[in-house]
């Protein structure tokens, strides 16, 4: 029976084939609802529940940073890859993004003074945002008056700033000691006041505040000034290029109108307030103030003098002085040092080949200290495997007294083999290469006690002759064609500390550099052993500064010699002074470069392998050295110290050198420490850990 039929089937099948046919279509039937229920679970199976909403971030706070930054933060949601943040200045919206991050915070720097911002935060993840957090809401204030100068005549004071978006006027608040209670004494639509009727050298403290339509008001740092005879000043930042991180100098020069000095306290200002204050000096009229890198963003700064009642002098301000910001450039480092104590006091030190195997040996000299055995001697160190430095050698002086005892080293016959020369007695020891070391001293007079010493060809007759200082001048014995030297000769007739060889003018022939104190002085070689008077140059290193040393390189990328010295103090005049040409290649310009504690002893050689002149120096009585990279642009980058090295008081011109000591292909610093002998500071691949560096050893044969 039919199973639609419950009462019999009307319709009767007539044969077999009939009841076939009926049969299959039952079964074709049934298969086509077989798969069907097969794919409803497969679809099943592969479709996902239905994805949770994204969560909007809660709790969302908004605060006021600045007058013109609010900072939006909220949690973490644990399900989004970033966060879009909006702003409205209507509460309900409209909102518009203003930004998107993946932190948790966000800062808004484009509002407005004294407006009511409303904001909410929306999760992100993939394609999905959910909807809106919470609102908050914050109001920005009224921003202060910034960079408000004062400049005084003897009866008024001319007051200016910059101006405050969204203010209405400005209010002019003053105190003085006439009138000790903050009072409003003027109001303008501008810039600009000008105060009249004051007394004659009398301190006023003033404030601007600025007033909004609504009625918000923002008022100014202090300015404490003194009406008085006008003066003037000026600002300089040194150096004009910095890295970021590195100590800059703040220089403030002040004058009466006549040239004289006046006292008082320059305040150094940005748009932030106040960086740092200095008094003026009453020798050079500057004030000077070093501010770290690491603790100030080098910006536009200006300098307000503020002025004194006694002797009466009137409040002045410069112009902006604004710093370059570079990039830091380069690196070095160095392992921890080693030293031989040799006796006596050592004095100086000078590295050279004096082996013939064509590496750098080591010379450092005593001069008298009650030590028979080691007075008035030169030790000679030689490079052995292993980093090894073995003193082979000690020689004594031709003379127990008499010179610096300041060595150098290079080819003084014209042999290609270098010897060893030192100022003692009345001239020099030379000491020539032996094949088993350094021969005895022979002895060249100058009938003079001479303190430095250079060897060079001076005249250009392609021999090497000796170039000397003293208390009396500049002294020449030159090489003649015998291989010997013609009697001294005084070239010039100023006296110094140290002296250098070399062509200043770039004109092809040597000329003669001498420091003393202060001051530097060149004598210019206009033909072969005539020199033109020597041209004066003050180091500016201020009131009872020391110029502790001088050393010549190209340290600005020019290609022209510049001088350069230690200037020993305490920050801020603790410092590397360079003497360099200006643009036209007049020399004459200084730049000024605030360093660590007391430099003194300094030299200068390409220590990072970079092809340009770097500069290292001592700090005597601070345990360290540093070493100044000459950055791509030709100005000295970021210092980087040497700490915990062995003590001295100080160091002399001539104690520090830079040489490859252990043929690795660094430059090393080598100083003579009268306490400690000679100490070796080998540098390292700034990639390398001390840990991994081997250290150098100093000893004994």
């Amino acid at each position: 029976m039919c199973r639609r039929c419950t009462n019999g089937c009307p319709y009767k099948p007539s044969g077999d084939l009939e009841m076939r046919m009926l049969s299959q279509l039952r079964l074709l039937n049934r298969g086509v609802l077989a798969l069907l229920t097969a794919l409803l679970v497969l679809v099943a199976s592969s479709t996902p529940a239905f994805a949770a909403a994204l969560p909007p971030p809660a709790p969302v706070s908004a605060s006021l940073v600045s007058d013109a930054r609010v900072e939006v933060s909220w949690p973490a949601v644990a399900s989004a890859s970033s966060y879009e943040v909006r702003r409205g200045t209507v509460s309900g919206g409209p909102y518009t993004v203003v930004g998107t991050v993946t932190g948790t915070s966000y800062v808004d720097e484009t509002v407005a003074a004294e407006t009511t911002y409303y904001y909410v935060v929306r999760s992100r993840s993939g394609k999905r945002t959910s909807g809106d957090s919470p609102e908050v809401s914050v109001r920005t204030s009224l921003a202060k008056p910034v960079n408000v100068r004062a400049a005084a005549a003897e009866t008024s004071m001319t007051l200016r700033w910059k101006a405050v978006a969204g203010t209405a006027r400005y209010e002019i608040v003053r105190l003085s000691n006439d009138v000790p209670v903050e009072t409003v004494v003027g109001t303008t639509t501008s810039t600009e006041y000008v105060d009249t009727g004051l007394s004659v050298a009398t301190r006023y403290v003033y404030w601007i505040r600025a007033i909004a339509t609504g009625g918000a008001a923002a008022t100014s740092d202090a300015v404490r000034v003194y009406t008085g005879p006008a003066t003037t000043t000026t600002v300089t930042v040194s150096p004009g290029s910095v890295e970021q991180g590195q100590r800059i100098l703040l220089i403030a020069n002040v004058r009466y109108a006549d040239g004289r000095i006046p006292g008082g306290e320059v305040a150094f200002m940005s748009a932030a307030g106040a960086v740092a204050f200095a008094n003026v000096n009453g020798t050079d009229g500057t004030a000077i103030a070093m501010v770290n890198g690491t603790g100030w963003t080098p910006t536009s700064v200006y300098a307000q003098f503020q002025g004194s009642d006694w002797p009466p002098a009137g409040a002045s301000v410069a112009g902006d002085a604004v710093p370059v910001v570079t990039q830091p450039y380069g690196s070095v480092a160095f392992n921890g040092p080693s030293w031989l104590k040799l006796g006596s006091w050592e004095e100086a030190v000078a590295a050279g080949d004096l082996t013939g195997d064509g590496l750098s040996d080591v010379v450092i000299t005593t001069t008298e200290y009650f030590d028979d055995a080691n007075d008035h001697s030169a030790f000679l160190f030689v490079q052995e495997a292993d980093n090894q430095l073995v003193m082979k050698q000690q020689v004594a002086m031709s003379t127990s007294t008499g010179g610096s005892m300041y060595p150098v080293i290079g080819d003084l016959d014209g042999d290609g083999a270098d010897e060893l020369v030192v100022a003692t007695g009345d001239g020099v020891d030379v000491f020539r290469r032996t094949g088993s070391g350094l021969s005895t001293a022979e002895h060249l007079s100058f009938a003079d006690d001479l303190i430095d010493l250079r060897l060079r060809d001076l005249d250009a007759d392609g021999r090497t002759d000796i170039v000397a200082v003293s208390d009396n001048g500049v002294l020449v014995r030159y090489g003649d064609e015998n291989g010997s030297f013609t009697p001294a000769a005084l070239v010039s007739p100023h006296r110094g500390f140290v002296l250098d060889v070399v062509d200043m003018t770039g004109d092809g022939r040597a000329d003669l550099v001498v420091q003393l104190g202060q001051l530097i002085q060149i004598s210019t070689q206009v033909k072969p052993r005539s020199f033109a008077a020597p041209a004066g140059y003050q180091a500016p290193a201020g009131h009872l500064q020391t110029v502790a040393s001088m050393a010549v390189g190209d340290v600005t990328g020019d290609g022209r010699k510049d001088v350069v010295v230690t200037v020993s103090g305490n920050a801020p005049n603790a410092q590397v002074q360079v003497l360099t040409h200006d643009s036209a290649g007049v020399l004459g310009r200084w730049i000024r470069y605030p360093v660590y504690e007391m430099p003194d002893a300094i030299a200068i050689a390409d220590v990072n392998n970079d092809g340009r002149d770097d500069v290292a120096i001592t700090h005597g009585g601070w345990s360290a050295a540093s070493v100044l990279l000459q950055r791509p642009d030709g100005w000295l980058g970021n210092e980087f110290r040497v700490s915990q090295l062995p003590s001295a008081s100080s160091f002399t011109p001539r104690g520090l050198a830079l040489a490859d000591i252990n043929n690795d292909g660094l430059k090393d610093l080598l100083m003579a420490n009268y306490n400690y002998g000679l100490v070796v500071v080998p540098q390292r691949p700034a990639a390398t850990s001390a840990a991994a560096s081997p250290k150098v050893q100093v000893g004994r044969a």
